[in-house]
């Protein structure tokens, strides 16, 4: 049975909030309609997984409507079409990045004591954002405030490389380590 309460009852929300459990939400009304849900995280959980999985079904179910009307693609179209889309994305770089990198073979060197160890961490980490060429909108996206910024970033060990999609180009901004507050810093805060 659904449990419903007017919106008053929130004055004593710990009341309220003990008859709120996974899979039995407390229904809020306002003028005798309703107009909120109080509901466990859990469900919650579970309302994002069945929201993705829709998505995800709709995604698959326009897939097969456009084979039923265009057929199906040969191996070969689909390495043209992946190939034709990773050369439209040109990348630029910061200055800045240039001292980032200089930074994170000071590191390691210092770290390592070793030239190639520093020189093979730099050239791995360049390696791994010069991959996101091919689909820069595959990087981790940054939000901020709630909010995502138009900034991806790349993890790889002990740092994070930041950049953007700027039309056909992807802007290398920061190289940074980890750890450091790189909100505050690629924010200027």
């Amino acid at each position: 049975m659904p449990n419903v309460r007017p919106i008053t009852d929130l004055k004593n929300y710990d009341s309220l909030l003990e008859n709120v459990s996974a899979g039995s939400p407390v229904y809020l009304t306002k003028n005798g309609r309703g107009a909120y849900s109080i509901r466990d995280i859990k469900d919650e959980e579970e309302f994002e997984k069945a929201e993705a999985m829709i998505k995800l079904l709709w995604e698959l179910n326009t897939g097969l409507h456009s084979v039923e009307k265009e057929g199906w693609l040969t191996e070969e179209e689909v390495k043209n079409n992946l190939k034709n889309r990773r050369l439209k994305y040109k990348w630029t770089i910061i200055f800045v990045i240039l001292l980032d990198l200089e930074t994170v073979w000071d590191n390691v060197y210092e770290a390592s004591k070793n030239f190639d160890i520093a020189d093979n961490y730099v050239d791995n980490l360049q390696n791994k954002i010069s991959k996101k060429k091919s689909f820069p909108n595959s990087g981790i996206p940054l939000i901020y405030k709630g909010l995502f910024t138009g900034i991806y970033s790349i993890n790889y060990k002990a740092y994070k490389a930041f950049y953007r999609v700027n039309g056909k180009y992807v802007e290398v901004l920061r190289v940074l380590l980890s750890k450091r507050d790189y909100i505050k810093i690629l924010f200027k805060q």
